[in-house]
């Protein structure tokens, strides 16, 4: 956490990018474990994101995730909800496709997978072994709000690479943010 909260703090504060920005985003989250037979489980996720922008598009972005989902199943004839989320933080760029009031991007992100939390019936435990590194990519729009404010779609997804119980990860949703 101390290595991520640093990476943020000299992104935001470099003078040799054009501005700097932060924002949240939440939407539609969706969660799948390695195991064969796993099923995906879906809900919201959310997650905060900045970054320092240069001049050609290009912005060295970090973010912390966290994906959640939970699923109803029938468990010897009686419904169960079965739920799960993750924490992800990362680091990476964005490129943005040129400089209007709507301007499309594309992201990658090398991203540390906290170990995933499952709950069943009241009770919670962790995933044991569930933690490793992975990569993300993703697509989206963002709409300038005025000088300072904008509002994004995105969709990325999230690969966990290493780890014993690799749990994948999508989101699609909305954000709002502000640009320094």
């Amino acid at each position: 956490m101390k290595l991520f909260t640093t990476t943020i703090m000299l992104l935001c504060s470099s003078a040799a990018f054009a501005g700097t920005e932060a924002g949240i985003l939440t939407g539609y989250s969706s969660l799948k474990g390695s195991e064969d037979g796993s099923e995906s489980v879906g809900g919201i996720g959310f997650g905060l994101r900045g970054g320092s922008r240069m001049d050609s598009g290009l912005t060295i972005d970090a973010q912390f995730m966290r994906y959640g989902g939970s699923k109803t199943m029938d468990l010897m004839g009686a419904e169960v909800d079965i739920g799960m989320n993750q924490m992800v933080m990362g680091v990476g760029t964005r490129y943005y496709l040129g400089d209007g009031n709507i301007t499309p991007f594309v992201s990658a992100h090398l991203n540390y997978h906290l170990e995933a939390k499952a709950e069943a019936m009241g009770i919670s435990a962790s995933v044991p072994e569930s933690s490793g590194i992975g990569a993300d990519a993703g697509a989206g729009a963002q709409m300038s709000l005025g000088d300072m404010l904008y509002a994004e779609a995105v969709a990325s997804y999230a690969m966990q690479l290493t780890g014993t119980v690799k749990v994948n990860s999508l989101l699609a949703g909305v954000g709002i943010g502000a640009k320094f």
